[in-house]
């Protein structure tokens, strides 16, 4: 008789970067700002995951504000005081 042994196992990558986002900017137009303006910052964010290892686990609450358990995928920004949101 045969079996079959099985494993499932989960890795991810993180990475972070800073963009200049114009100061005359209010918290609640920083979002928008950012889709709008994704060709500043997407290939550098794209440069920094190609290169970054992976990590075992989902990264699910590892990093601050990461949190979608359903999503493949998890885009936030976050100003250098504290306060962000999802993308």
């Amino acid at each position: 008789m045969k079996v079959k042994v099985q494993q499932r196992s989960v890795y991810h990558k993180f990475v972070e970067i800073e963009v200049e986002v114009p100061d005359s900017l209010e918290f609640y137009d920083i979002e928008q700002w950012l889709i709008d303006n994704d060709q500043l910052w997407s290939d550098q964010i794209d440069q920094a995951m190609s290169e970054e290892p992976v990590q075992f686990g989902n990264g699910i609450e590892m990093y601050a504000g990461m949190n979608e358990v359903e999503a493949d995928s998890e885009w936030r920004y976050e100003t250098l005081d504290g306060i962000g949101g999802h993308l």
